[in-house]
């Protein structure tokens, strides 16, 4: 049985990437949920939750959250953008354990494109992340 903290995960994903010292090499603090800040300098990263699913049962308790979270790396060089992309990837995949309170037991990557846009490269990965 566990608690509906599936709307806060942005928090405890931010918290794991934080603490990882190759994705703070490349983009320091610069992580900013769903828009970055005015005259953000590249590299930067922008995340947003994209998808909820929740299981419960019979009880109305919840057994299982699943959530999507999409991640957009900006930099000003493909080759950075991707390398960046791949340290976050690195850093959250398989990450499994209690984290700000939320327990989460699954994360993997389900999704990766890229773009170009207003003269940034632009990678964007989505995860999947199962709660318990």
């Amino acid at each position: 049985m566990g608690k509906l903290n599936s709307i806060l995960v942005g928090k405890a994903i931010i918290n794991i990437l934080q603490a990882d010292a190759e994705v703070k090499k490349v983009l320091d603090e610069k992580i900013f949920p769903l828009v970055a800040d005015e005259n953000t300098t590249f590299p930067f990263m922008v995340y947003r939750r994209n998808g909820l699913d929740v299981e419960g049962n019979k009880d109305s308790f919840v057994d299982e959250q699943n959530v999507k979270m999409e991640f957009a790396v900006a930099s000003d060089s493909y080759g950075s953008s991707l390398n960046i992309a791949i340290k976050v990837t690195d850093a959250l995949v398989g990450k499994r354990g209690a984290f700000l309170g939320i327990n989460i037991s699954r994360i993997e990557l389900s999704d990766a494109t890229e773009d170009y846009i207003d003269d940034a490269y632009v990678q964007n990965l989505v995860f999947k992340i199962k709660i318990e």
